[in-house]
């Protein structure tokens, strides 16, 4: 857990090291909720940077259904998310 302080024009500085345990970098972008519990801060595209470059390009013998290549982005999602330290 990290403690931060609301600036004068309603910023928050994430500490580094909760930036660096959830894969969160400069410019990108955050949603924020209010809970039963409090305030939730959430990425607000979690599967769009992950995946840049990832799938690289193959010549296959038939082409791949839609249902398939969500299923390849589901896979490789849960490998990086589930490989890093997690929060809890």
């Amino acid at each position: 857990m990290g403690i931060c302080k609301l600036g004068s024009q309603g910023r928050v500085t994430i500490p580094k090291k909760i930036r660096e345990q959830a894969g969160l970098r400069i410019g990108d972008e955050l949603e924020i909720e209010i809970t039963g519990h409090g305030l939730l801060l959430r990425p607000s595209h979690p599967f769009k940077r992950p995946f840049w470059g990832c799938l690289k390009h193959k010549r296959l013998s038939k082409p791949v259904s839609v249902e398939d290549m969500n299923a390849a982005i589901k896979r490789k999602y849960r490998e990086r998310a589930f490989s890093k330290n997690s929060c809890s």
